[in-house]
């Protein structure tokens, strides 16, 4: 995790990146759809359904959810759920995130007013990087 102060000092940016091996995500998450859908929310699943190699982008998706928490700083504790960082389609190549539930509340704790995903893939490698800007509190 790394942590810049932006001009005024009173915002922050942390950033999580997070590279996982398609392969892997293939052999746990695989045709096994209980797993998938207690990771993945029902839109995650579908959008991914609708590509060519549904599972790289399964993998994208698992990527930024662990960058996500990694941004955080938290990662998935307490009473978070997978589920509750959503990456949304947004406008093509510009995917968004959405929070819900625990996570959205630690967020708000933390003081997030802001962020963006980008999103990038290989035959073998998904890759994410989540940006978070926080308000902070002194």
């Amino acid at each position: 995790m790394a942590r810049v102060l932006l001009p005024k000092g009173k915002l922050s940016v942390t950033i999580g990146i997070d590279l996982v091996e398609v392969a892997k995500v293939e052999k746990v998450f695989g045709k096994n759809e209980a797993l998938q859908e207690a990771v993945f929310t029902q839109g995650e699943i579908r959008y991914s359904k609708r590509r060519q190699r549904p599972v790289v982008h399964l993998a994208e998706r698992f990527a930024a959810k662990e960058a996500f928490f990694k941004a955080l700083g938290t990662g998935l504790s307490g009473e978070a759920d997978w589920r509750d960082v959503e990456v949304e389609e947004g406008i093509p190549g510009r995917p968004t995130l959405r929070l819900r539930g625990e996570t959205a509340r630690m967020g708000s704790d933390q003081g997030i007013i802001g962020c963006a995903v980008s999103l990038s893939h290989t035959r073998a490698y998904a890759l994410a990087l989540v940006l978070l800007v926080k308000r902070d509190s002194c």
